[in-house]
């Protein structure tokens, strides 16, 4: 193990320490140790246990990995919004992938069979009709259906 990387993680744990106006005896109690343990701590010379670790971490509210000195990587890129620009979607366009990609398989496959239905569906309903319209109309013929039936 690096002895930077030890000094820099102790050097973080007593900014931390000082920024909640603690001392090191106040923060010993808290995650069970003793003062001399929680000073080796800081001073880079021991290393926390887990449990302190997930302790602190709870305590300051950052991550573990944050405690640990571990550089945060770059966020992968959104997989969807590379595929828009990529294909030029509209937002319009964005969304539908997004609801597509975050489907089950079950609900992908029913969606795609009812697209299928409304490209070979009749092209006189589909010259009539806007998708508002459309849906508009075909929940009100249900709904008289059910009246009826």
């Amino acid at each position: 193990m690096n002895i930077n990387a030890k000094v820099k993680r102790g050097q973080l744990l007593k900014d931390l320490r000082k920024s909640k106006g603690l001392n090191q005896a106040e923060l010993a109690k808290l995650i069970d140790v003793s003062v001399q343990a929680y000073q080796k701590y800081e001073y880079g010379t021991a290393e926390p246990t887990f449990d302190s670790v997930c302790t602190l971490a709870d305590f300051y509210g950052v991550s573990t990995d944050y405690l640990l000195g571990r550089e945060q990587p770059d966020q992968p890129p959104d997989r969807i919004q590379q595929v828009a620009r990529d294909f030029g979607l509209s937002s319009a366009q964005t969304g539908i992938l997004a609801a597509y990609l975050y489907m089950d398989e079950k609900d992908r496959e029913q969606l795609v069979s009812y697209m299928r239905q409304l490209v070979e569906g009749g092209q006189e309903e589909r010259d009539i009709y806007t998708a508002g319209e459309l849906e508009d109309f075909r929940a009100n013929d249900s709904d008289q259906d059910d009246a009826v039936g």
